[in-house]
């Protein structure tokens, strides 16, 4: 249950850091670099073996995040108005 609702709320990520409100709002957060940086952190997070129970659940977050976030931009990259670099 709580990945669906990681699933269902994680994609909107991007928008909540930078909200929509003009049709140029692609700053930052919705950039080649963070694509970069969050592909980076994923694979940290894919090779980390956690021991603890608490650990494996901040594991499977954090790439349920990541890989959410990751399909946000990547819907976005082929719009129009695509992605800035930085």
């Amino acid at each position: 249950m709580a990945m669906g609702f990681t699933a269902a709320c994680f994609p909107s990520l991007p928008d909540l850091i930078e909200p929509a409100l003009h049709p140029n709002h692609r700053k930052f957060f919705h950039s080649w670099a963070v694509v970069g940086l969050l592909g980076w952190g994923i694979y940290r997070l894919y090779d980390w073996k956690p021991e603890e129970g608490w650990e494996q659940l901040v594991r499977m977050a954090g790439l349920a995040l990541g890989a959410a976030y990751l399909a946000h931009l990547a819907r976005d990259a082929f719009t129009t108005k695509s992605l800035p670099l930085i």
